[in-house]
This record gives C-alpha cells, sequence and structure tokens, in this order.
C-alpha cells in the first residue's frame, strides 16, 4: 500500500506533505525522531501529529 500524508505541527503551525510505502505510524516516528538529518523541514520540530492520510494501491 502507498500512502500521501499530511502533517501537522502545533508549535511550528506548519504542514508537511510526504508519500511513503511504510506504515503511517512509523514515518510520523522517524519524522519527530528526527530520522531523516537535522537539515530535513520536519527536523525543526518533534510534535509532528497526523492531520490526514490517502491509501493507494499503487
Amino acid at each position: 500500500m502507498n500512502y500521501c500524508y499530511i502533517l501537522f505541527s502545533p508549535s511550528l503551525r506548519k504542514f508537511y506533505t510526504g508519500i511513503t510505502k511504510d506504515s503511517i505510524e512509523a514515518k510520523i516516528q522517524k519524522h519527530n525522531e528526527h530520522a531523516y538529518g537535522k537539515h530535513h523541514f520536519t527536523a525543526k520540530s518533534s510534535d509532528w501529529e497526523l492531520l490526514t492520510n490517502v491509501s493507494f494501491l499503487d
């Protein structure tokens, strides 16, 4: 399954849009743990929350 998701950071008052084949929960955890490096947009905060997601078969 493929997912398009939108995260929201209350502290930044910003949105982030991404795509993944991983589980949504694992992806949010990685964003909040800064697993993608300190220069990635989501590294500016650790309070990303799932706003919405859409799943696709391919």
